[in-house]
């Protein structure tokens, strides 16, 4: 595998597990979607897999991290948006924690939620 650290962008992408970060965002990505729609459940479309009750952002930045760099990506890695998943302890409950972020954006996370087959 070559890394192509000189050139902005190739033809052959290689994502790298670097620390994700979590922006704000909106309904559809970053904190606001995560807390709606994974968090507290008040998301206008419902409510996905929920992390328990009281789940704070600190524990989802921490998750997000060990998820993207000790999980298992199970997306094309040439793809600009890149998915990873590890069972982890989120908040006391024990999931398959799901990661999606934008590589192309320096691993800004997209969503994060534990895969239990809701929403």
């Amino acid at each position: 595998m070559v890394h192509n650290a000189g050139s902005n962008y190739s033809t052959s992408r290689v994502p790298h597990r670097t620390k994700p970060r979590i922006e704000e965002g909106n309904l559809n990505e970053g904190w606001k979607h995560i807390d709606a729609r994974h968090v507290t459940g008040n998301h206008p479309k419902g409510s996905g897999d929920l992390f328990p009750s009281g789940t704070t952002r600190k524990q989802i930045e921490d998750a997000a991290q060990i998820v993207v760099k000790k999980g298992t990506r199970i997306s094309d890695p040439s793809k600009r948006i890149q998915t990873f998943e590890k069972v982890i302890k989120v908040n006391g409950r024990r999931d398959l924690v799901r990661v999606i972020v934008d590589a192309d954006d320096f691993n800004r996370v997209i969503t994060i939620f534990p895969v239990r087959g809701g929403g």
